[in-house]
């Protein structure tokens, strides 16, 4: 089976969590610039091939790690690449990386303020249409049944890895595809380990609807029974520090402290945060104490070289 990325034990984190504590190298995903967005851009354009489409189209802000992982890995194989930029008509205070390689790649950006995104995707799509192109509409980040189907192996990549079965594995979480997929995944490879996801923008309330209608989705495509009743305790809401790309100094010091003692990349967007909110949680339930924890680095490393990150 190939493996996208290694997996390390960290003596640090370890010492700080009272765990054994391992971490998942998504941001060495060798493609599209690493971390789980690529992992998920791979399964998406491999669909995209069997429907034979020649544009992809989607939405997303200046600091998507997907629109850049989409740009790295679906032009060199021929794609043209239409990317829906959701932004308020105020100007960034910086020109962000992912943003920059977009650039460079020769995306076409089309803007839209927040409340007209669904109209002006609408537009773009009939006019390729109308044209004779054939489309590829990804939902802004990956968040489709097709892209959560990325991480339903991944556990069974990591029980390889690993040789024996965690106990739990752990993923910052944004648009949740990713944790949607490693729940699906968990029910199938690691029935025994839980699965925790750490927001870092929304509260529960948010995620949970929306992580229930893509497990459904998954359930209609890969025909396994998922019902997972218990998503209130299997997600952790505490530590957004305010919301998506807010920040505390407490987060900015454990980001810090970790670089220096483990020599990880970590942003304060996902990564960084959701790696503090996993440390902050563990500390304080004490729940996991001399259990075997994995925790998903996800990237993120293009936002932390982004001026004012």
């Amino acid at each position: 089976m190939f493996r996208y990325s290694p997996i390390e034990y960290s003596p640090y984190l370890s010492k700080l969590t009272q765990t054994d504590f391992y971490i998942k190298r998504e941001d060495l995903i060798p493609f599209g610039g690493g971390g789980n967005k690529a992992r998920i851009v791979r399964r998406l354009l491999d669909d995209a091939k069997k429907q034979q489409a020649d544009v992809i189209v989607t939405a997303g802000g200046p600091y998507s790690n997907f629109n850049r992982a989409l740009a790295l890995t679906a032009i060199p194989e021929g794609f043209l690449v239409k990317i829906i930029l959701i932004q308020k008509e105020e100007p960034l205070p910086e020109y962000p990386l992912n943003k920059k390689i977009c650039d460079f790649m020769g995306v076409e950006f089309i803007e839209s303020l927040p409340e007209k995104t669904s109209d002006t995707i609408r537009v773009q799509l009939e006019k390729l249409e109308a044209k004779g192109s054939r489309p590829y509409f990804i939902y802004g980040g990956g968040h489709t049944s097709v892209g959560c189907e990325a991480y339903l192996d991944s556990s069974k990549e990591i029980l390889e890895q690993l040789g024996f079965v965690p106990n739990l594995i752990a993923t910052p979480l944004a648009t949740g595809t990713t944790f949607t997929g490693l729940l699906a995944g968990s029910k199938i490879h690691l029935p025994n380990t839980e699965i925790l996801g750490i927001s870092v923008a929304r509260e529960k309330r948010q995620i949970i609807a929306n992580t229930q209608a893509q497990l459904g989705s998954i359930h209609k495509t890969q025909g396994e029974v998922i019902n997972f009743s218990d998503l209130e305790n299997q997600l952790v809401d505490g530590y957004t520090c305010g919301g998506y790309g807010k920040k505390t100094p407490e987060l900015e010091d454990f980001i810090q402290k970790t670089m220096v003692h483990t020599g990880l990349l970590l942003d304060p967007i996902y990564s960084g945060k959701g790696l503090f909110g996993l440390t902050q949680h563990l500390r304080q339930t004490q729940k996991y104490q001399g259990k075997k924890v994995v925790f998903l680095h996800t990237g993120g490393v293009f936002n932390f070289a982004s001026k004012g990150h």
